[in-house]
C-alpha cells in the first residue's frame, strides 16, 4: 500500500469549504491572506504559528502554523451547506417574454450567461449535485428538446415537462460519459406535450466526490 505523502499542495480555502482531516502533526505554510481567511472563518479553535518567514522588506511573508477545528465545526459546515442549497428564484427575459426561473445557488455567473450564445461565460453552482433549473412559462410553449453546454464531466441530465399543474409530467433521462472537454449535448423530448408550462432540468455530476461545483455554459430550448 502506498504511503501517505508527507507534503501536499492546497490552500486554506479547502479547509474552510469542507472538513478535512487535521492533526497536531500537520504544519501548514500560509500567506498573510490565508491566515486572515482562517481567522475570519471562525472554524478554527487554535491557529498556532511556530515560525514566520519575512520578505526582504521585513513584512510577513509566510507562516508555519498548526490548526485545529472548533468542536462544533460539523454543525457549522452542515448549516452552510443547507444555506447554499436553498433555491433562488428570479425573473428572466427570454424570447420576448418575462419568465420565472428557480435554480440552485450560483457562486459564479448569472442566469443570463446561459442564454448569451457565448460558451466562455457560464454559471457555476455553489454546492448542489444535482443542480437544478426550473422554468415557468407564463405562455405555455412547444418544446422539442434542449441543447446544453457544460463543464468537463460525466453527467446525467433529467428533464421534467409539465403541461399544467394537474397533468402527469413527462420525464426524460439521459446519461453522458466519455465526452470531450466542455461538451455540447442535445436531448430530444419524444412524446412531449404540445405545449409546456413548466420545465425542470437537473444536472447530476457522476462519480463526483466531496464538494463538486457543476459548470453550465449554455442552454438552448428547441
Amino acid at each position: 500500500m502506498p504511503k501517505e505523502p508527507r507534503v501536499k499542495f492546497a490552500n486554506v480555502d479547502a479547509l474552510i469549504a469542507e472538513r478535512q482531516p487535521l492533526s497536531p502533526n500537520m504544519v501548514f505554510v500560509m500567506t498573510p491572506e490565508e491566515l486572515r481567511k482562517a481567522r475570519d472563518s471562525r472554524k478554527f479553535s487554535s491557529i498556532q504559528i511556530g515560525q514566520t518567514i519575512l520578505y526582504p522588506d521585513g513584512s510577513d511573508g509566510f507562516y508555519f502554523a498548526r490548526l485545529a477545528y472548533v468542536d462544533n465545526v460539523d454543525e457549522i459546515f452542515a448549516a452552510e451547506k443547507a444555506e447554499r442549497q436553498k433555491p433562488v428564484t428570479e425573473p428572466l427575459q427570454l424570447d420576448g417574454e418575462r419568465i420565472t426561473v428557480s435554480h440552485s445557488l450560483f457562486d459564479t455567473g448569472q442566469l443570463s450567461n446561459l442564454f448569451d450564445n457565448d460558451t466562455f461565460t457560464l454559471v457555476r453552482v455553489a454546492d448542489a449535485n444535482p443542480a437544478f433549473l426550473e422554468f415557468t412559462f407564463p405562455t405555455p410553449r412547444p418544446l422539442a428538446g434542449i441543447a446544453v453546454d457544460t463543464g468537463t464531466m460525466d453527467f446525467a441530465l433529467a428533464a421534467v415537462l409539465y403541461l399544467d399543474s394537474d397533468a402527469e409530467p413527462l420525464v426524460v433521462n439521459q446519461v453522458f460519459r466519455g465526452l470531450p472537454a466542455d461538451p455540447h449535448v442535445e436531448m430530444t423530448f419524444d412524446n412531449a406535450p404540445p405545449r409546456v408550462a413548466k420545465l425542470r432540468l437537473e444536472v447530476t455530476a457522476l462519480d463526483a466526490g466531496g464538494v463538486f461545483k457543476i459548470h453550465i455554459r449554455e442552454l438552448r430550448f428547441r
